[in-house]
């Protein structure tokens, strides 16, 4: 991952062992280990959330294709066949009488 060699590795784990001394070295190793941990939590987050915004990105594309690919068939349609649609688009749905207890369709 950061390409450190085996010896590189235990230079600084010496290092360390002199600098802080074995007292503090397992807390400071703990505090490492948690930091760590929060920055993979916070970069898999990350990656998830620009996944889901890039495939949203991606389906918001292909609703403007379609949209569009619409608008040009639609305007090929006979004038008859576009009043149709408008009214269709513009009426309310039909009104369905109430059904009482008991009535089957």
């Amino acid at each position: 991952m950061f390409n450190i060699s085996f010896w590189e590795l235990s230079l600084v784990a010496l290092i360390a062992l002199l600098v802080l001394g074995p007292e503090r070295l397992p807390a400071a190793l703990r505090g490492v280990a948690r930091t760590v941990k929060t920055l993979r939590a916070t970069l898999d987050h990350t990656k998830a959330e620009l996944a889901r915004q890039l495939e949203l990105d991606a389906l918001r594309s292909e609703l403007a294709d379609v949209e569009s690919k619409r608008q040009q068939l639609v305007q090929t349609l006979t004038p008859e066949v576009q009043g149709y649609l408008r009214q269709q688009h513009a009426a309310p749905p039909p009104a369905t009488p109430p059904r009482h207890r008991g009535e089957t369709t």
